[in-house]
This record gives structure tokens, sequence and C-alpha cells, in this order.
């Protein structure tokens, strides 16, 4: 089950119902009544099942981190070359 507070991840809720992975509702919706209901369909053995299917198609922990890691360097080396004139962002060649 995903809580989701803001307004913009309500695409994010969609897919989850859409794939039958489990459900959303904002936070704000969210009571005694409203719960259960939601909870009772997530704890089936078939969304458990579709679960771990999706689960071990994802990246582990390490491979995200790593990938993060190589993304954030990447955009931080192109800035980089690009604030001291290297032409990389700017298209531009270095000043002589």
């Amino acid at each position: 089950m995903i809580l989701w507070a803001a307004a913009d991840r309500q695409m994010w809720g969609a897919i989850i119902k859409r794939l039958h992975l489990g459900t959303a509702r904002q936070f704000s919706n969210i009571d005694s009544a409203s719960i259960v209901p939601d909870l009772r369909p997530i704890l089936d053995s078939d969304y458990v099942a579709r679960a771990r299917m999706v689960a071990s198609q994802m990246a582990t922990a390490s491979e995200s981190a790593t990938a993060t890691a190589e993304v954030l360097d990447d955009s931080a080396r192109l800035k980089c070359v690009g604030a001291t004139g290297g032409g990389i962002s700017q298209g531009t060649e270095s000043p002589r």
C-alpha cells in the first residue's frame, strides 16, 4: 500500500493500481474505515506473487545507489566543463 501526500504523486499511485501491486490514496483521505478495504486485496496471494515478480526485476539498492552516483558525477562533470569554457554544454571553444 502506498500513501500519497502530494498531488504530483498521484500518477505513481495510478500505476501501482493498474499493475495490481497495491493501492493508493491521498493521505488526508485515509481513515479507519478506508484502510481495511484497501489492505484486503493487497494481502491476497495474487498481489503478493505479482509484487515478488516485479521486485525480482528491479535494481538492487546497491545497483540503484551506484547508478545514481554515476548520473550525479556525470552531471557535475558536464557543468564543470561548461563553466570553465570547455564548450561541451555551451558549444563553444575554450577562451585563449
